[in-house]
């Protein structure tokens, strides 16, 4: 008996080697009918649950084979990373680091625990162990791979690109390394460089949809509409429950009958998770929206921001903490005793409000300046607060900001300048950084930028928050725009912070309101020039034409003549806005 599942193990190992699961699984099934404490069979019948994405019975099957035989390392390692897929990153840490102890020249378990560390936040330890495995074996993909990706995340920039590069040389035939290098292009602003990894990528993997789906992205961005569009199509075509490929297909899609996106909902029932089915939602309800049928768009609209908030919660009361803390302790008397950070030779141009309140159409007017270049959102100035600031509760850090000191504002004047030289061209003497949220740091902007310009962009305060809660918005950043009380309450605190800043930061802020710049255009784009302290100039006044690489929900807007159609768009919606309007016209 011993010998006859002996065999049968030997076959379906073979076959589990080739890939052929399901007859593996039949054969590890077969062995324990025989001997149901057999522990290769009950390990690798758990590794194929482990693959086919039932980790709760991959973990019960490979303990019980650990019972069994409680040394053996490999089935430890596969439970390690059993434990992570289930999110129990410190038992996945615990067996990788006792494997560690064991054998301490694993490579392949020091960037699992790279991978358990990275999952769980702890970047820096990652990348110790990514570079421990590269070490033992110069060769090992993933963890050259998974540095890079992590050293990216770290805005460690040269040496990420360093790591991402090696990739290649290691498997220049490897979609994955080319959409890794891809990547890193397209966060560091070097479009064609990711243009051209991506093509290379479906060149080797042209049956990839998520593949063409970023170079669909990048071609967006850049203003390629047609070719984007190609890219979406095929991409839903190879995956139809691709999600974010059928949002990114609606944005640039101007829909005219019912029946082209009879497709788009047959996709819903294929879409594999909630997340995926979220963005199909959200490209229906616009989708909808264009044939003028609001009430189906709102609905489509309100299952896509039920789905977003199932994945994290939200409290506004810890924001308007912090709103109030900014609003008592960043006051006049205080910035008025404080001492202002030297000028760099670099001008920033802060355009900020609230998303979608226009301030993507601000900057492209900006950029279409021979004097000024239009550096998107930056997220240096945020990150750049957080490591001066040593923030520990979030982003509030004006529990400490009243014993701030001008090395201190030095030290982010510096930090952030550093952060953005590889986004602003050296010879630019004004830049846009357009991060909307930084409305949250005016005050820290005024001392930290004396030279600085900062641009306020307001909307009709029912106009923006329909419209942020008709588009998908990260959680990082955003949790509020997933639900109309939410968002109402935020928009309300943002107001009350603005009221502030004005008061006691006006001379640095100018104002463009929405309706205004689409409705009188040449006048408010005079004005902003103006106050940019440059000579007009007339390509100002057709921002569609200039050609840069926009990266936001209105890069596809942008490319259009200025046009009025939004002003007034919450109109459609009246009936069901009732919540958010009677928050937002509540009194003080």
């Amino acid at each position: 008996m011993p010998e006859l599942v002996s065999k049968i193990i030997d076959q379906a190992l073979s076959y589990h080697r080739n890939g052929k699961i399901n007859e593996a699984s039949k054969l590890y099934l077969k062995a324990l009918s025989i001997d149901d404490k057999h522990p290769m069979a009950l390990h690798f019948l758990g590794v194929i649950h482990h693959q086919q994405g039932d980790n709760i019975e991959a973990e019960r099957l490979i303990k019980q084979a650990l019972k069994i035989t409680p040394n053996d390392l490999m089935a430890m390692s596969n439970l390690g990373s059993i434990f992570q897929a289930l999110g129990k990153l410190k038992d996945a840490l615990d067996l990788f680091s006792k494997i560690l102890a064991q054998q301490p020249n694993n490579a392949q378990i020091y960037t699992n625990r790279g991978n358990a560390f990275r999952a769980s936040g702890q970047n820096l330890k990652a990348i110790k162990d990514y570079q421990a495995a590269i070490k033992l074996e110069p060769r090992i993909f993933e963890a050259a791979r998974n540095l890079g990706i992590v050293l990216q995340e770290e805005r460690q920039y040269t040496q990420a690109q360093q790591a991402l590069e090696h990739c290649i040389k290691l498997a220049p035939n490897n979609p994955e390394a080319r959409v890794s290098l891809a990547n890193f292009y397209r966060e560091t602003g070097q479009i064609q460089s990711a243009k051209i990894e991506y093509e290379t990528a479906l060149t080797l993997a042209p049956n990839i949809a998520g593949i063409h789906c970023d170079l669909a992205i990048t071609l967006r961005d850049i203003g390629n509409l047609t070719d984007a569009k190609c890219h979406y199509e095929t991409a839903v075509k190879i995956e139809p429950g691709l999600g974010r490929a059928w949002r990114g297909l609606a944005g640039i899609t101007s829909y005219k009958k019912l029946s082209e996106i009879s497709t788009m909902q047959e996709a819903l029932s294929k879409a594999p998770n909630h997340n995926e089915k979220m963005h199909i939602e959200f490209a229906l309800g616009k989708a909808q929206e264009d044939l003028k049928n609001y009430d189906a768009a709102f609905a489509h609209f309100k299952i896509a921001n039920e789905l977003h908030h199932r994945t994290f919660s939200y409290d506004f009361e810890s924001d308007f903490t912090f709103f109030k803390n900014l609003i008592s302790k960043i006051d006049s008397e205080f910035l008025k005793n404080q001492s202002s950070v030297k000028s760099s030779s670099n001008r920033p141009i802060f355009v900020i409000g609230m998303p979608r309140s226009g301030t993507s159409l601000v900057e492209q007017i900006l950029a279409s300046h021979s004097h000024i270049f239009g550096a998107g959102e930056l997220t240096a100035l945020p990150e750049t607060i957080a490591n001066v600031f040593s923030m520990t509760d979030d982003q509030d850090y004006s529990k400490s900001f009243k014993q701030t000191t001008p090395a201190q504002l030095q030290a982010v004047s510096k930090a952030y300048f550093e952060l953005i030289k590889s986004r602003v061209p050296k010879n630019s003497h004004f830049f846009v950084d357009k991060m909307p949220m930084n409305f949250i740091h005016v005050g820290l902007i005024s001392l930290t930028f004396p030279q600085a310009l900062i641009i306020h962009c307001k909307r009709n305060p029912l106009d923006n928050c329909l419209s942020i809660f008709k588009n998908y918005l990260p959680a990082s950043g955003h949790r509020y725009s997933a639900n109309l009380e939410s968002l109402g309450h935020y928009y309300r605190g943002y107001l009350q912070l603005m009221q502030h800043w004005k008061k006691t930061c006006g001379d640095a802020i100018f104002e463009v309101v929405y309706s205004d710049l689409v409705q009188n255009s040449e006048k408010v784009t005079r004005d902003l020039i103006s106050a940019c302290n440059l000579p007009f100039e007339e390509a100002c006044l057709s921002p569609h034409k200039t050609q840069r690489v926009v990266s936001t929900l209105s890069a596809t807007q942008v490319r259009q003549t200025i046009y009025s159609k939004s002003v007034g768009s919450a109109e459609n919606y009246k009936a069901h806005l009732s919540p958010l309007n009677k928050i937002l016209t509540k009194s003080y």
